[in-house]
């Protein structure tokens, strides 16, 4: 086995969560301060430190009260630990909590109709001789602050507690299921999106190979996120990641061992024919320095919460740049992708005409057989693909 194309510096394994999901405002208040006064006052406040018979998911109007407060004590310490309990009380609702506080959210953190419509008056008077009549550029920032809800806010207060990024991607993967039974949660999924993007711009985002040194959080999380070929055991996702074989990932800081994207690559001479042999762990390697070709054969989206935030083509062009700079004897950089209306224009009809059999060999054929329990190749190819 050959050696990886080139070595990543060992990087430290995060410390280990907490066990108690609570105890993220707690954590907050000791980076915060050293004072052990805040630091009692934070432990008494840890709810889901209490024992498990004890414990009960809090009401909807504490967490109302709670994001009240984060919003109105924005910039004191305060509004941090209200937050902090608002995103552990989310984090243990059922689905149907989680609905009553997107609820809460669309209705009571909503923009204020009477001051936007104030605002649209304004805007609209704009540079008249009528007395009272605002400034154009007066008017257009008045509109502007009109058009922020308080949802804003509470959003950017997420962001400012521990794994507070990674909790506003999951609360958008949820908020997206709901969008289509209720389309007034419309505005809610546009201002959280919004902020998403400005969080994970280019600028943010770091490109790292991840090998087999890497983090065992991020290696697991790598098994789990893949979409395209399914990683099965710790040997093939090792195959992908060493020798003739890489994979690159957009990271965020605040979510080190979370992949935003990624994709594999793998490094041979001239075009490959297909992805069957780019994943057969017993192929021959090829050696970095003898490689023309780096094949893209699977790029994942890994987080459902970034879905519509387009990283795709960013993740490749920047990969392509690595690659040049670090094997520059390769040549050529192609994708082995799927093909719209593949299966609609020829793939049912090779199926209905029986000649699909012909791209199998035999032992693949009577896999086909067996996996589908049919006698024919045909028949069980139309069969798994029902």
């Amino acid at each position: 086995m050959t050696q990886p194309i080139f070595h990543l510096p060992r990087k430290p394994e995060p410390p280990p969560s907490p066990d108690r999901p609570g105890s993220r405002h707690v954590g907050l208040l000791r980076e915060l301060t050293r004072n052990g006064f805040v630091r009692r006052i934070a432990s008494a406040l840890d709810f889901w430190s209490m024992p498990k018979e004890r414990r009960q998911v809090p009401r909807m109007d504490q967490v109302r009260d709670w994001c009240r407060e984060a919003f109105e004590q924005r910039g004191h310490i305060a509004a941090l630990m209200a937050i902090a309990k608002v995103a552990d009380a989310y984090r243990h609702m059922p689905p149907e909590g989680k609905d009553a506080f997107f609820a809460l959210l669309r209705d009571e953190f909503a923009v204020d109709e009477a001051a936007l419509q104030r605002a649209i008056t304004g805007y609209q008077m704009r540079g008249n001789d009528v007395a009272g009549a605002p400034a154009a550029g007066e008017a257009l920032v008045k509109l502007y602050h009109a058009l922020e809800s308080p949802r804003l806010a509470l959003f950017e207060q997420f962001n400012t507690i521990p794994d507070g990024v990674k909790f506003l991607v999951d609360l958008r993967a949820d908020l997206n299921e709901r969008l289509a039974h209720d389309p007034e949660l419309a505005p809610l999924e546009y201002e959280l999106r919004r902020k998403l993007t400005t969080f994970f711009n280019l600028g943010f985002l770091e490109l790292e190979r991840i090998g087999w040194e890497s983090p065992a959080a991020l290696l697991e999380n790598l098994m789990r996120y893949e979409a395209v070929n399914r990683i099965g055991t710790w040997d093939d996702l090792k195959h992908r990641l060493i020798s003739d074989r890489a994979c690159y990932a957009f990271l965020h800081p605040a979510m080190p061992c979370e992949p935003v994207i990624f994709v594999e690559v793998a490094l041979v001479q001239g075009m490959a024919a297909n992805i069957q042999r780019l994943l057969d762990p017993a192929a021959p390697d090829v050696s970095p320095e003898e490689a023309d070709t780096a094949i893209f054969y699977g790029i994942s989206n890994a987080q459902r919460g970034l879905r519509g935030i387009q990283f795709g083509n960013l993740l490749i062009k920047h990969v392509v740049a690595r690659l040049r700079s670090e094997v520059p004897n390769l040549q050529t950089f192609a994708t082995l992708s799927p093909m719209p209306r593949f299966r609609a224009d020829y793939l049912d009809a090779a199926v209905a005409d029986g000649s699909i059999v012909e791209h199998f060999a035999p032992g693949e054929r009577q896999r086909l057989c067996d996996a589908a329990h049919t006698d024919g190749p045909a028949a069980a190819v139309r069969a798994l693909l029902a």
